[in-house]
């Protein structure tokens, strides 16, 4: 059934899907590791072509895992650059830009081999959009490594105009508006000869009115974002709308652009709220509406706050220059304020010092005419008292010296205390140590490791279970450690098996827990 399943994809997911439903009606987690991984796999790959998206990866990151220790196999290596890529989609959402782009490179590679173009064009997809927001310049080699590839595949038209219309605006960044517009006209012209969803036509239009706004060619862009707009009932689509206001602005039309902006600022996303009381901010400086310029900017101004924007000052590219300025206003008094609040703290320890350097000065005369009137016998007799706290101050230092040498000597063999600890731990991890040749001296230095750095553990185990008998608490000692049960497995030279068992006995006979959860290495962790 699963292969059935993977047979279905790419071209009908639906069908694959249920498949799969009806496979994860089953106990699926008793099955082999191969099973698991090809179910997760597929699961993973249907959730993201049904729209649902990769939001996990406990499925496809285990899958991908498995596939990697595998042999070379075609089959294998397949599975594993669509594991791959999968999982480097998922790391996308959590912004772990880096780890992506590895396992999408991992994932054109093993496509490659295999000639899985498709999942090599999705995967220069995606990576070239990565690449573009740091270098523009090889986002678009790899969008257009991405299209030659494309020309092997028989893929949906709607993948071809999305790396289209990444490239158009790539150009766009860089400046080069004949590439641009070159490849705008091309993804409107896939839309008109496909049966290809009316988005993506409004937003290959609204892509060829970009390239116009740019080329400084308003009515071509007006024309086009009107087309964009055209058959559309509703508000809801705020970059359709924000363009269009954009192009009448430019061509100033702007009655035109005040309507479609009135009726954007009830938006209830704050983004779209502020850019259209921002451009009204606009409009009314230009027809000199000084108070309803005041009143869009006040507005303009909550919405930024609601935004949570931290500093107004980092943002002023997006700002018109009245925003700019009352913020700027603001902050002025706010520095004045702060400088003033400096300048009293100043005086007041101006006034202090000159106070403690008066009394000072008169203690200092007092003290030197009392030295001038005491005899020649004062003078020898304080030459007496200083030449006694040398000699103490000496004794002193030999005596500290004596000390700093012992605590030397201490922290040496400290320090070979704990390299000889750190080899056992490292050792233990290994598995250079097993069962048959560590010595009760060895358990006895892992038992003082454990109760100095992990807040007394044997201790308190031996407290709370006093019938916990040797092997048990060498078990626990272990897994406390952090070692795995494959780790385990070598240590005790026993199958993987018995040591799931003798977790299990542990975990009731010792714990009294019966429930399948929490499992025993969780308990031995938080204990």
């Amino acid at each position: 059934m699963l292969e059935r399943a993977e047979a279905y994809l790419p071209e009908h997911p639906d069908s694959a899907g249920m498949l799969l439903d009806s496979i994860s009606s089953r106990p699926i987690g008793n099955s082999s590791e191969r099973v698991r991984a090809l179910y997760g796999l597929l699961r993973t790959m249907t959730d993201a072509m049904t729209g649902k998206g990769v939001t996990t990866d406990s499925l496809i990151r285990p899958a991908y895992i498995y596939y990697k220790e595998q042999g070379e196999s075609d089959e294998h290596t397949r599975r594993l650059g669509r594991s791959a890529f999968y999982l480097a989609r998922y790391e996308a959402s959590r912004d772990s830009t880096k780890q992506a782009e590895d396992l999408y490179r991992e994932a054109i590679h093993y496509s490659e081999q295999v000639e899985d173009w498709r999942t090599c064009y999705l995967a220069y997809t995606s990576m070239a959009r990565i690449l573009s927001k740091a270098n523009v310049a090889k986002g678009i080699e790899h969008g257009k490594k991405a299209l030659q590839v494309y020309g092997r595949i028989k893929d949906k038209p709607s993948n071809l105009i999305i790396i289209l219309h990444d490239l158009c605006y790539d150009y766009i960044n860089i400046q080069q508006m004949d590439s641009a517009l070159y490849y705008a006209q091309v993804a409107l012209d896939v839309v008109n000869n496909n049966d290809i969803e009316l988005q993506y036509k409004k937003e290959a239009l609204k892509a060829l009115s970009s390239v116009y706004y740019y080329l400084e060619d308003y009515k071509q862009a007006v024309f086009y974002a009107k087309l964009s707009m055209a058959d559309y009932e509703s508000f809801s689509d705020y970059p359709l709308i924000y363009n269009l206001a954009e192009c009448y602005l430019a061509c100033d039309s702007i009655q035109q652009a005040e309507r479609l902006l009135l009726q954007l600022r009830c938006s209830s996303n704050y983004e779209e709220s502020y850019v259209a009381y921002r451009d009204l901010t606009r409009i009314a400086i230009i027809r000199h509406q000084q108070k309803l310029a005041e009143l869009y900017t006040d507005s303009a101004c909550s919405m930024l706050e609601q935004m949570y924007y931290k500093s107004l000052s980092q943002k002023d590219v997006y700002y018109d220059n009245l925003i700019i300025q009352k913020v700027h206003e603001e902050q002025l008094k706010t520095e004045k304020e702060q400088i003033k609040f400096r300048y009293i703290c100043i005086t007041l320890v101006l006034i202090i010092t000159i106070y403690i350097l008066i009394r000072w000065s008169r203690k200092k005369i007092k003290r030197i005419s009392e030295k001038r009137r005491n005899s020649v016998y004062a003078h020898k007799k304080s030459m007496n008292y200083f030449s006694k706290l040398i000699r103490r101050y000496d004794k002193f230092l030999v005596r500290k010296d004596r000390i700093i040498e012992v605590q030397e000597h201490n922290i040496e063999r400290m320090q070979l205390y704990h390299i000889k600890r750190t080899h056992l731990y490292i050792s233990l991890m290994n598995g250079s140590l097993n069962k048959n040749i560590i010595s009760k001296h060895t358990m006895e230095e892992m038992e003082e490791l454990l109760n100095e750095y992990s807040s007394d553990f044997v201790k308190r185990l031996k407290t709370k279970y006093p019938n916990i008998t040797d092997s048990q608490l060498e078990l626990c000692m272990l897994m406390r450690i952090g070692m795995s049960r494959k780790q385990l497995s070598k240590f005790y030279l026993r199958s993987e098996e018995s040591i799931r068992t003798w977790q299990r006995s542990l975990k009731q006979t010792v714990f009294g827990i019966k429930e399948s959860k929490p499992e025993i290495s969780e308990i031995i962790a938080n204990f």
